[in-house]
């Protein structure tokens, strides 16, 4: 939720605000075409670093929870790597999303 809300508060000082004109359809979409080209390294960009540092943060914070909640028989490299993986499989999902 932290990351959430530092990326949207630096996203949101980042992208500029845009007035579109709605009496032309055709003009308002093409407007809305142009915009998005222009903010998407920002949104893609931003939103990939934040999400790469939260998966970090919480294979971290799972791999102690694994650790003592085996109470040590679990290494947390092992289980740092584990949690890494299967967050990486959303991560990727996720990334992929954004260009279809």
């Amino acid at each position: 939720i932290i990351f959430s809300i530092i990326g949207l508060f630096t996203v949101w000082l980042l992208i500029p605000s845009v007035v579109i004109d709605t009496v032309d359809i055709d003009l308002a979409l093409a407007q809305m075409d142009i915009f998005t080209a222009q903010t998407m390294w920002i949104t893609v960009g931003l939103s990939t670093l934040f999400s790469l540092l939260a998966l970090f943060w919480k294979s971290h914070i799972g791999s102690y929870g694994a650790y003592f909640g085996t109470h040590k028989n679990c290494e947390k490299g092992s289980a740092f790597g584990s949690f890494l993986m299967i967050g990486f499989l959303g991560f990727i999902i996720d990334f992929i999303s954004n260009f279809i």
